[in-house]
């Protein structure tokens, strides 16, 4: 019979007792917010190369099966970089993504998983892998009509591969509340449903808040806050 496939998956553990809404967060000082960027810039990095990096270290511990499977996680993409500013000022969101998927061989050492994230995320960023899908839509829509192509796209059961988005830099000349000084500021990301996993984060002050939304309980509540701790551990190592 053929091998069972492994996936790369939360192990949520859920169950039908309860299903609340929950928003998880966990915050990185401003002095270590500075050994990440000096830490990136020595190695030739980005700071989301070392986000996705404790990221994938971390998820990696959270179920047995994932040390055997390959380490996709989908990374959101800005496209209004291709977009002529003067002719776009109307557009609020246009976002893209990839996938990077280091395979199944992450690295003993917290570097060794950097290189190859880094060197997947050029590989990706060389190729605009964030526009294939918007182009894959753009050739069928010459051929199927555009309600039966609507319909087949939200019919779309995409497996739960993991997500990473960082909403940015919050600016602090965008908040104004008459003068009253602003201590603390941050994006959360959606809720996920059913088996989907993401994690946004976003800067204000240069300390970095993570955030992660979910259904479920007080066991999967515990369940995030442990990755989470796993995952500030691998970020400030």
């Amino acid at each position: 019979s053929p091998k069972k496939v492994l996936l790369w998956t939360f192990d949520w553990a859920r169950t039908d007792e309860e299903n609340r809404k929950f928003i998880t967060r966990m915050k990185i000082t401003s002095g270590a917010f500075a050994l990440i960027k000096a830490y990136s810039k020595m190695n030739n990095a980005t700071i989301n190369d070392v986000v996705l990096t404790a990221f994938i270290r971390a998820f990696n511990n959270t179920n047995m099966r994932n040390n055997y499977a390959a380490k996709p996680v989908i990374v959101p993409v800005d496209l209004r970089k291709y977009v002529n500013p003067a002719a776009g000022h109307t557009i609020r969101s246009l976002t893209g993504s990839l996938t990077c998927n280091i395979g199944k061989i992450m690295g003993n050492r917290f570097n060794d998983t950097l290189i190859k994230v880094r060197d997947e995320m050029n590989k990706k960023k060389e190729a605009h892998a964030e526009m294939n899908r918007i182009l894959q839509i753009a050739v069928l829509s010459k051929f199927i009509p555009y309600n039966k192509l609507k319909k087949q796209l939200m019919s779309l059961k995409m497996p739960p591969v993991p997500l990473v988005t960082n909403v940015g830099i919050i600016d602090q000349a965008d908040i104004n509340f008459n003068g009253i000084p602003v201590e603390d500021a941050f994006v959360t990301g959606a809720i996920s449903l059913e088996d989907y996993f993401s994690m946004a984060y976003s800067t204000y002050k240069k300390v970095m808040t993570f955030s992660i939304g979910f259904h479920g309980g007080e066991n999967q509540v515990q369940k995030v806050r442990d990755f989470l701790k796993n995952f500030k551990t691998e970020l400030e190592s």
